[in-house]
């Protein structure tokens, strides 16, 4: 997933967030502004549903957010 990033979410998507690591299927996310923060938070179960759906199994369950 942190290596994928790109090819997990859209282009925007990637463009102002980046994953910084995975623990107990929490993935901690560095973005660029609150503003982000809050759009990806709206689209979390999106975000982890495509992240799940391309690894074939359930290895994310929360996302959490830091504004670099």
């Amino acid at each position: 997933i942190i290596n994928s990033w790109d090819d997990v979410v859209d282009k925007k998507i990637a463009q102002n967030s980046q994953p910084i690591k995975i623990q107990r299927e929490t993935l901690f996310l560095k973005v660029k502004s609150n503003v982000w923060a809050n759009e990806l938070n709206l689209r979390k179960g999106e975000i982890i549903n495509k992240i799940n759906l391309k690894m074939g199994e359930k290895v994310i369950s929360e996302i959490l957010f830091k504004v670099r």
